[in-house]
């Protein structure tokens, strides 16, 4: 992309570099966060899964026949 901004001229520039490029690096730093929090939710979420069914694994080899 940084080729076709190099051609532009007048206000079209401008507006890129004042506006739409300021707005999309913030977005993609807000993003960044959400997948953070997500990476550790699910990665809490999975170690919680594999606890459980480690204790039912045990809880069934206590079962008498």
């Amino acid at each position: 992309i940084q080729q076709v901004i190099n051609e532009w001229q007048g206000e079209d520039k401008n507006v890129y570099y004042q506006k739409v490029l300021p707005t999309w690096n913030r977005e993609v730093d807000n993003l960044s966060l959400i997948l953070q929090r997500f990476y550790t939710t699910l990665t809490d979420v999975s170690d919680n899964y594999k606890k459980v069914v480690q204790t039912n694994a045990e809880g069934f080899m206590d079962i008498k026949m």
